[in-house]
């Protein structure tokens, strides 16, 4: 493990200074250049970066916007997030634009990755690195470091015993069970037809956990499509929220 007993009192996050409007979203202004995002005159589901009029790349997607400048001493990285614009997106995707004086450099080791998820940032501006947050996925917990202009991509297993979060046992009794007590067909691996937003959320926080409990789940939501009725939240919560 990699010695960081000189980076005390720099841990923070370090954000360009940026007023918080809409158009932070389509332009941003560094020390060294303005940047900003335009549809393309031929083909508006394109959204083309710029900077200082001068075209770097251009992503296919309904959606495109900056995310929060990140500096270090000697470099800026811009996020930019994007996603198809509609309910069955799912996550957004990431290309970072890399800026040190007057040159930029599109980058696109995390592409596949919702940095916009977390959007956390830890920043050791002397040392030129930042520790970037990314997606807990196939049983692992995703992150990647920034150091002198490159990205490194790092991955650690998830405890296969981890509880799930409030916020996701909540999720999935309440508003989960509540499309499964709704559905009309027969009681059967219900989980499989339930409203496509929901089954994305189920989706979702099965990805984020390792070994996630799926056949308690689909259990609960077969008797509760079955009776009208919640299972007990004690027996939930042990079951599928792996709550002791």
């Amino acid at each position: 493990m990699r010695r960081r007993a000189a980076l005390v009192a720099v841990t923070l996050v370090t954000f360009v200074a940026a007023s918080a409007s809409a158009d932070d979203e389509v332009r941003v202004r560094t020390d060294n250049a303005i940047y900003e995002l335009r549809d393309d005159p031929k083909n508006d589901e394109i959204k083309c970066m710029f900077r200082d009029g001068s075209r770097l790349t251009c992503i296919k997607r309904d959606l495109v916007m900056f995310g929060k400048p990140v500096r270090t001493k000697d470099y800026t990285i811009i996020p930019v997030y994007d996603d198809c614009g509609g309910s069955a997106c799912g996550l957004s995707q990431t290309t970072l634009l890399i800026e040190k004086g007057t040159e930029t450099k599109v980058d696109l080791s995390l592409r596949r990755f919702c940095v916009q998820c977390k959007e956390q940032f830890v920043a050791r501006p002397d040392l030129n690195e930042i520790d970037i947050a990314l997606d807990r996925r196939e049983g692992h917990e995703f992150s990647a470091l920034f150091r002198d202009g490159a990205i490194t991509i790092s991955k650690k297993p998830l405890d296969p015993n981890e509880p799930l979060s409030d916020d996701d046992c909540k999720s999935l009794y309440e508003d989960a069970l509540d499309s499964c007590m709704a559905y009309h067909a027969r009681c059967r691996n219900v989980v499989a037809d339930l409203p496509g937003a929901t089954r994305r959320s189920v989706n979702y926080i099965e990805s984020i956990y390792a070994a996630f409990p799926s056949k308690a789940f689909a259990s609960a939501c077969d008797t509760a499509c079955r009776t009208k009725k919640r299972p007990a939240r004690a027996a939930f919560d042990k079951d599928v929220c792996r709550r002791k």
